[in-house]
């Protein structure tokens, strides 16, 4: 959530520009009492500038309501004294207040995970057995609900992956509780470097990287919180890879749009300053590789096996060489996979029929 007492003053000034009257209200003691209490609230509708009061030992109520996701500003300006603003949920606990003692106006910016979402809004004075002023309330929401620039549904599964171009930027958004997205694309050139970026999720979002949709993912990022995914990767041949983008917690989503990005470069060094998931496909067929590697506790880790291999017994260790778990696991596709205990970040080895890698845990 994210709140502020400051937004632009441009409505403050229209509300201490205009008249009472330009509305076609009139500032009254009775406007919309009684709404004393949360039981008691006034309607608060959105876009419409409402005139009232506060008397001495008044308190007003309103009960607004959002019908999606996005951003909902609430102005109170027009008075004179000390009033201070709250938003509160429905019960009556305090999400945002804005309580300037130096301005004219008060002002509270509220990001709304999902909707329908309804607040109530309080309007109270510092001093209130001296408060006698009028004041104007006004109520804004920015729908986040935006339009993908692409037709990409259906893209649930990696067989119906839509195809997507290195260098071009997609808007796209995860559409509904179950929904997934699944995209392609195609190195057609030896000895390239790519970076995939997931930009501006506006919700906590993970991305992986695969080579067939099957099996195991060659690299993933799974940064915690509404942030950038970026994976980065050197390509030595032809080859078509797949891009699964997914909430982290199965079920939570936005309706708003993620950008993806494919950057394409042919210098060796490029995206190397940059940190992120960074994975070399030349590993991804060498027995022992692991994948995703970094990795977060409770993530399952795959480690690629050799051909003619139909189990694989691994050993979880620490830094220190202490044995944390032990599995004996089917290789299927190449692959045998452990889900990771709740470990701590750090440094931890796998140890396979291939040998000891190093595993980073973040």
């Amino acid at each position: 959530m994210k709140t502020t007492t400051k937004m632009g003053s441009l409505w403050a000034t229209v509300f201490m520009l205009c008249s009472a009257s330009l509305y076609g209200q009139t500032c009254g003691t009775s406007n919309y009492e009684p709404n004393n209490s949360i039981s008691q609230t006034a309607p608060l509708n959105l876009y419409y500038p409402m005139d009232a009061a506060i008397t001495p030992n008044d308190v007003d109520y309103y009960y607004v309501t959002v019908p999606t996701f996005g951003s909902l500003s609430i102005t109170l300006a027009g008075y004179t004294g000390d009033l201070d603003l709250q938003l509160l949920t429905t019960a009556g606990s305090v999400y945002a207040t804005s309580a300037q003692t130096t301005s004219s106006y008060e002002s509270i910016n509220w990001h709304v995970p999902g909707g329908p979402n309804y607040y109530i809004v309080k309007v109270f004075a510092k001093n209130p057995a001296t408060a006698n002023t009028c004041y104007q309330l006004y109520a804004t929401f920015n729908s986040g609900i935006c339009s993908p620039n692409g037709s990409y549904e259906p893209n649930e599964t990696s067989t119906t992956a839509r195809t997507v171009y290195p260098n071009n930027e997609i808007k796209d958004n995860i559409g509904s509780a179950t929904d997934v997205d699944w995209y392609q694309f195609t190195a057609n050139n030896a000895n390239t470097r790519y970076r995939i970026y997931l930009n501006n999720p506006e919700a906590d979002y993970d991305m992986e990287l695969y080579t067939t949709g099957t099996g195991g993912p060659i690299a993933s990022s799974s940064f915690y919180g509404a942030g950038n995914e970026y994976i980065t990767f050197h390509n030595y041949g032809y080859a078509t890879y797949k891009i699964r983008v997914s909430p982290k917690t199965p079920g939570a989503y936005n309706l708003t749009c993620y950008a993806l990005r494919i950057q394409e470069s042919y210098e060796p060094n490029n995206f190397r300053s940059e940190s992120g998931t960074e994975v070399d496909v030349e590993s991804i067929s060498t027995p022992g590789a692991l994948f995703p590697n970094p990795a977060t506790s409770n993530e399952t880790v795959y480690v690629h096996a050799a051909g003619s291999a139909t189990t694989m017994d691994i050993q979880l260790m620490g830094a220190s060489g202490n044995v944390i778990s032990s599995f004996t696991v089917p290789v299927v596709a190449n692959k045998g996979a452990i889900t990771l205990p709740t470990i701590q970040s750090g440094v931890y080895f796998i140890k396979s029929d291939y040998g000891i890698q190093k595993l980073m845990v973040k």
